[in-house]
């Protein structure tokens, strides 16, 4: 199942290169934040860089605009908890990273604002 839930992540995370359409840019000194939407004008992600590497918290979004997944990078390194909502909005995947390596993982089911653990 642990691995289940990170192929499904990485899946996840990556399917939005593939619309990308157009990225806006904003610069303060070293660090670099942008913006990705796909040919409808959606915002699909967003996030930031620090000296050309990942660092902070990116969010993907769904064409409807919702999140999809979101997670912290520390200089291109996953670091932290990340979510991954799939499209029914009743299942939610936690993947534990520490130096870009998963620690643990969890998926939860959402009914009516209970939560269901499923650790794995």
């Amino acid at each position: 199942m642990k691995n289940l839930i990170i192929v499904m992540m990485a899946i996840l995370f990556s399917s939005s290169a593939w619309a990308q359409f157009e990225s806006d840019y904003n610069r303060d000194g070293d660090k670099v934040c942008v913006k990705r939407y796909d040919e409808n004008g959606t915002l699909r992600q967003e996030g930031c860089f620090v000296n050309n590497k990942a660092d902070g918290k990116w969010t993907q979004y769904d064409i409807q605009g919702e999140v999809e997944m979101v997670g912290y990078y520390n200089q291109d390194s996953k670091e932290g908890k990340w979510y991954a909502f799939k499209n029914d909005k009743d299942t939610m995947y936690e993947v534990v990273y520490h130096n870009n390596k998963v620690t643990q993982s969890n998926l939860w089911k959402i009914h009516e604002r209970n939560l269901t653990a499923g650790n794995n």
